[in-house]
């Protein structure tokens, strides 16, 4: 960040506190101009809109985003580069990703510097309304072998200071390098903030004392955040985003609820292709409205969240989500038709007595793979109470069986997902 960019993230701050009218606006401004340069760059997105005979200049309101059909990562995937990439911006200066490929199918997505700093200036927005100030320090776990060990100007001035801590490091030396940095925040996925509360209790740390605890992850579950306010006595504020849609939503304390980000992202909840009601569970389709150099428009996030139906008390007008129940192919599918998500699954699992780690697989209709890591206290009677409290949920539509693992790997570098399923279905 530039010292001149200081007005761009105090005009983000006041955004939120502006009027449900004043946002829409903002929110068809940016789509207007988005669908123009997509259509004008994007062959892909050209022979989209006019395969079904629509013009940018017919996409006007946020209702009329309706008219154009989904893409789907599938679709992306198969495309060239050449076609799913904006012609009038040089990739080689723009930063590359690639998604965590968790669904077994990674994809390399590109952002311009532009958007790059936006997403700072986003994620600083969310900081500080959960209680972070300025001079904080924040330790911030990364999927990257090598961390960016340079320091912008800020933090000559004392100023949103950070330092990377790689994922790939071992538990040991991430607890040298906080006990060195002492951060008041700290930021990362789930499965590696409760590898590292394993390691404080381990050894007995009692100098790694964050204030907050930023999580990022596939589903946030009672257990996870009931474990990390245990080790770390900090607050915990939940992130929802993703490489394709950027900073989605974060968590309100006040709300009880997640705010999302309509300045830069417009969300659609549907069910069988229409909008849900407040209170009401339903897929997430994303437009990114500063994915210039990769345009995501009507992209299915295969995601499953409940939108609220509480209007936000905290004085921000932006929409919330009440939960993120995690992806489509993380809902248990049953013969009869019923899926199941993660949610009541961690509550089979998380409160026996001596269960160290655990992950759970559909393979098929018929048959849920339990693979259980299990610690000291872990008994028989441990396994049949998670075989009746998985019994009581599914009944006798799948077959259940319980393994026990000397050790259940976790790979770092791609997100955990607890539960999976290999069952397909649209929700």
């Amino acid at each position: 960040m530039y010292p001149y960019q200081i007005f761009d993230l105090y005009k983000l701050l006041r955004t939120p506190r502006t009027p449900p009218e004043a946002i829409r606006k903002i929110q068809e401004k940016k789509l207007k101009k988005l669908v123009v340069h997509a259509y004008q760059n994007v062959p892909y997105y050209r022979e989209l809109f006019d395969s079904i005979k629509i013009k940018p200049q017919d996409i006007r309101k946020l209702e009329d985003l309706q008219m154009l059909p989904f893409t789907s990562k599938k679709q992306i995937q198969a495309l060239s580069l050449e076609e799913k990439t904006a012609k009038n911006i040089n990739l080689k200066h723009c930063k590359s990703f690639i998604t965590s490929g968790s669904t077994g199918s990674p994809l390399r997505i590109f952002h311009t510097f532009q958007y790059e700093t936006l997403k700072n200036f986003i994620c600083a927005r969310a900081f500080l309304t959960s209680g972070m100030k300025p001079w904080y320090k924040m330790a911030a776990f990364s999927g990257e072998r090598s961390v960016n060990e340079k320091r912008p100007w800020h933090e000559y001035l004392m100023l949103w200071r950070r330092k990377e801590i790689s994922n790939w490091d071992k538990p040991e030396t991430w607890i040298d390098k906080l006990r060195e940095w002492k951060p008041q925040v700290l930021t990362g996925e789930i499965i590696t903030l409760k590898l590292l509360g394993e390691a404080v209790q381990k050894y007995q740390i009692r100098d790694i004392s964050p204030k907050i605890i930023f999580t990022a992850s596939i589903i946030m579950d009672d257990f996870s955040r009931q474990y990390l306010q245990s080790v770390f006595c900090a607050k915990i504020v939940d992130i929802y985003g993703s490489v394709e849609g950027g900073f989605i939503a974060w968590e309100c304390e006040k709300c009880s609820g997640y705010h999302i980000c309509s300045d830069v992202v417009i969300v659609e909840m549907l069910k069988n292709g229409k909008p849900v009601s407040p209170g009401q569970k339903g897929e997430v389709v994303i437009t990114n409205l500063h994915s210039y150099a990769m345009p995501f428009i009507r992209y299915r996030q295969e995601d499953i969240v409940t939108l609220s139906n509480k209007k936000p008390v905290c004085g921000r007008n932006f929409p919330l989500l009440e939960h993120i129940e995690g992806r489509t192919d993380d809902f248990v599918v049953l013969r009869n038709g019923r899926k199941i998500s993660p949610h009541p699954l961690y509550h089979c699992i998380d409160p026996v007595q001596g269960v160290k780690r655990w992950r759970m697989v559909q393979e098929n209709i018929n048959t849920l793979k339990v693979d259980i890591e299990p610690a000291e206290n872990f008994t028989h009677e441990s396994q049949q109470r998670i075989e009746s409290n998985l019994k009581k949920l599914v009944g006798d539509e799948i077959v259940i069986e319980i393994s026990l693992v000397d050790s259940l790997h976790v790979d770092l570098s791609s997100k955990f997902r607890a539960v999976s399923s290999k069952i397909s279905g649209n929700f």
